[in-house]
This record gives structure tokens, C-alpha cells and sequence, in this order.
């Protein structure tokens, strides 16, 4: 329910924001760039949203064409010939060159008539034999980005070197970024990389519209490493969606800060993603909600969610071996997520504590589990129920009060946790306390729950399509 709550919320923000622009490409058009067998001057894309659509030939590895302009010079007769199956409406040709030809523009085939296909703009001057590849992927992740409109998606397989920043463009929201490694829509992700010192590696600048990327792996190896993604220029009301991505490296993985020459974006949703290494996972300046739900935070050196002005819905995550799991300065819910080997500590309240729900969470090796810096404490045990605690350096608590339905761990709850491994094991005063006693226990007297306390949930033997998350090597 948590997780469809989310995708509406998003849902929302994507089709408000789609109806703000126009498009000479179709709004359904998807990109296709494939490292190592793509070329920058292929047709690179295919729109499915056209009357009629033929095959996508983005996929395939491009046809060379040549294309005779009519009188009316958005129609051509082109060599190979368009027909409904073969290099048919929906496809791209690029980039058209030849004399009196409309020099080096991508066109997209909107219809086909006896043989005479149907342009979206003129191709050139009347008679002019203009040429081309149709389909075909693209070579770079820049040049998607540079060709794409507004609605449309942008494919991606293989690894992506950037020695400079991919600044997407304002006027493209909502667009989305989406990985695979053999097939569209595969679930595979698609790996985004850099060596070059001091550049982030994805920067927005828009003033409103959602950005989603999906499935995709963006890391650095840098010696001086900057952002993963960055919003600079404006504060934007807009919106960033992370699905099943991968950060590793970066100074700050997401960046709305709103700190030196970076600004900020009203919503953030991290979602079945994973962050790694750097120092920030994602810092945000807005006073509104981040949402952080089935994703893994390790080796942060500062804090791995930290909401300077706002507040962190954090639901069956994991937090593990950073300086603070989660910050946040206002009222927030952390539920069903497992905090472990905080070198600092595992949640700071700034302010916020008093109305904020805790529920369900294991909280074990930490220096401290949770801290309330405001020293206000908890004045109803209706926000915090069965988490439970152990192992910690210096404190369970500072500044705040349990619930008397917590538990006390004697030993370690997990299979494997110095491997990634958060399972809870069987072990007496460990995980075996732990399973089906998350919150809530119950819905009335007639039906009884059975809710693991913490991130990871015991395998189950129903019929549906089982959903790996992103809670380290072994999970």
C-alpha cells in the first residue's frame, strides 16, 4: 500500500507536469543508446504513438536510406522503400544530409501512403535526395539527451564513460532514463561511470517536472569526485524519481542541498535503490518529505538520507555502516527498516521528534540508535512501537523514550550482516525474537499479523512473482 502510495504521488507530479509542453517528435517516442555497437549518427529511436506504427528498428543495427523529396517536402520516396512492416511509420532517420536538404535533423516517419512516407517537418527543397540511417541505437547518453522531447524515454545498455556533465535540459521534464542489459524492460541495469575530477555526473536545472532514472548505475572513480545528481540554477518545484539505481562514489549521490552553487527539488523518491560509498546519500533543503522505501545506504561517511529542512519517510530499508543513517528536521515516519553499525548515530531528530513515527526497526551496533538533539523526547508512546535494540557502543537512545512493546536484543539478529546479508537468523535473544512481532501484531481480535520487526521479511511459497531487493550481497 506504502509502495502504490508512492507511484501515485509520482504518477501525480509526472502528469501535471506533462502538460506544460509541446513537441516536434511524438511525446511517446523512446530513445535507444547501446555502448559499443550504437552510433551517434543512427535513427536511435522509435514512436509507437503514430496511426499505424511499423517495427521498431531502433533495436536493430540501422539501415542506410535515401529519400527523394516531394513537392509537399514533408513526403518522400525513399530507397530501400517504406512499407507498413519494413522501415515503416514510427521510425527515425538520422541525420539527413545532401544538397538542399535540411542539413544534419533527425525525422520521424509519422505516416506511410503507396509508398510515400509522411515526415514530421520538411526534409528540404523539392526534388532534393537527402539521406540517412534509419534505426539503429545511438552511441551516447548526450545525445539521446540533446534529440529527446518532453514525455518521451531514453533507453540505455552497456557502460557510458562521461568526462563531462549530462546537463538535461529544462525544457525536457517529464522524461525518464531507463537501464536494461539485453532486452527493454528487462530490469537490467544500464552503468553511467566517470574518472574526470570535479564534475557531477548528471546535472538539472529546470525550475518544475519530473526526472525519473531507472535501473541505471551511476558511480565514480575520481580522486576528486563531485555529485551523482546535482539540481543547480533554480529551485525547482519539480521532482526527482530514483527506481532500482545504483550510486557509488559520489560526494553527494543526490544533491538538492541548496548549498554553494547547488540548488534544490521539492520531492525526492529513492526507491529499491542502493547507495554506496561517498559522503552524503541524499542531502535535501526543501522543508517537504523525502520518500526512501526498499533501498540500501552503506559507507556513508556523513549521513546517508539527511533532510536539512524537511522530513524522511523511510519504510523496509536498510542503513548500514555509515557516520548517521538518517537525519531530519521534521516530523517523519521510519518504519520497517534496519539500522546497523552507525558510527555516529543511526537517526538524528533536529526537531520533529515529538509527532514522528518509529516503528518496527532494529536498531543494533550503532554508537548510538536515536537521537533527539531538540531534548524534547517522545510524549506519547503512540509514535514509537516494537523496535527493538542491542549492541550499542555508547547508547539505545538519547533524548528519547521507548515504548514498552520494544524489544532488547542479547545477541546479533542477522545471518551475515559483514556481508550484506540482513536476514534475521534464529538465533535466541537475536533474530529469533524478532520474527512476526513487527507493528502491528494485529487488526482487532479476529486477526492476528505477522510482520517481521526490521527491512528484511522471511521468504515466502506464494504464487507471485518474487521482487529481489537492493539490501546488500546476499539479499
Amino acid at each position: 500500500m506504502q509502495l502504490r502510495r508512492l507511484f501515485a504521488i509520482a504518477a501525480l507530479s509526472l502528469s501535471i507536469s506533462s502538460s506544460l509542453f509541446a513537441s516536434a517528435f511524438g511525446a511517446s517516442t523512446q530513445w535507444n543508446a547501446v555502448s559499443g555497437s550504437g552510433s551517434d549518427t543512427n535513427g536511435g529511436a522509435f514512436d509507437s504513438g503514430v496511426g499505424s506504427p511499423g517495427t521498431d528498428e531502433s533495436t536493430g543495427s540501422g539501415t542506410s536510406i535515401s529519400c527523394v523529396v516531394q513537392s509537399t517536402t514533408t513526403n518522400a520516396i525513399c530507397t530501400p522503400a517504406l512499407t507498413s512492416t519494413t522501415h515503416g511509420p514510427g521510425n527515425f532517420i538520422g541525420p539527413m544530409t545532401g544538397t538542399g536538404c535540411t542539413a544534419s535533423q533527425w525525422v520521424e516517419e509519422l505516416s506511410l501512403s503507396s509508398g510515400t512516407g509522411t515526415f514530421n517537418v520538411s526534409l528540404g527543397s523539392a526534388g532534393s535526395t537527402c539521406v540517412g540511417v534509419m534505426g539503429g541505437p545511438l552511441a551516447t547518453i548526450a545525445k539521446e539527451a540533446a534529440l529527446a522531447v518532453s514525455n518521451n524515454r531514453l533507453w540505455c545498455a552497456g557502460t557510458f564513460t562521461f568526462t563531462s556533465s549530462l546537463t538535461v535540459s529544462s525544457s525536457l521534464p517529464p522524461i525518464s532514463f531507463i537501464g536494461y542489459t539485453t532486452t527493454r524492460g528487462d530490469g537490467g541495469r544500464c552503468n553511467w561511470t566517470t574518472s574526470t575530477n570535479s564534475i557531477s555526473l548528471v546535472i538539472t536545472n529546470g525550475s518544475s517536472g519530473t526526472y525519473i532514472w531507472q535501473n541505471i548505475a551511476m558511480s565514480t572513480t575520481a580522486g576528486t569526485p563531485a555529485d551523482g545528481v546535482q539540481q543547480t540554477s533554480n529551485h525547482s518545484s519539480g521532482t526527482w524519481i530514483f527506481v532500482n539505481d545504483k550510486f557509488s562514489g559520489f560526494t553527494i549521490a543526490m544533491d538538492s542541498s541548496s548549498a554553494g552553487a547547488t540548488y534544490d527539488v521539492y520531492y525526492i523518491f529513492i526507491i529499491n535503490s542502493e547507495v554506496s560509498g561517498g559522503g552524503y546519500g541524499a542531502e535535501t533543503n526543501q522543508a517537504t518529505p523525502t520518500w526512501v522505501y526498499g533501498s540500501y545506504f552503506h559507507g556513508q561517511s556523513d549521513v546517508g538520507v539527511y533532510a536539512k529542512n524537511g522530513s524522511v519517510n523511510a519504510q523496509s530499508s536498510v542503513f548500514s555502516s555509515n557516520s548517521i543513517g538518517v537525519s531530519v528536521s521534521s516530523l517523519s515516519q521510519i518504519i520497517g527498516c534496519t539500522f546497523y553499525a552507525s558510527t555516529a548515530e543511526s537517526i538524528n531528530f533536529a526537531s520533529g521528534a515529538v509527532a514522528s513515527v518509529v516503528q518496527s526497526n532494529i536498531f543494533y551496533g550503532n554508537n548510538i540508535g536515536l537521537i533527539d538533539t531538540t531534548g524534547g523526547g517522545v510524549y506519547s508512546y503512540a509514535s514509537s512501537a516494537n523496535n527493538a535494540w542491542g549492541g550499542q557502543t555508547t547508547a539505545d537512545t538519547s533524548n528519547w523514550s521507548k515504548s514498552p512493546s520494544d524489544i532488547t536484543l542479547t545477541s546479533n539478529p542477522f545471518v551475515s550482516a559483514s556481508t550484506g546479508n540482513f536476514a534475521l537468523n534464529t538465533t535466541a535473544g537475536g533474530g529469533a525474537l524478532l520474527t512476526a512481532f513487527g507493528f502491528p501484531t494485529a487488526f482487532g481480535s479476529s486477526t492476528t499479523n505477522a510482520v517481521n520487526v526490521g527491512a528484511v521479511q522471511s521468504s515466502g511459497s506464494g504464487g507471485g512473482t518474487t521482487v529481489v531487493g537492493n539490501y546488500g550481497t546476499v539479499n
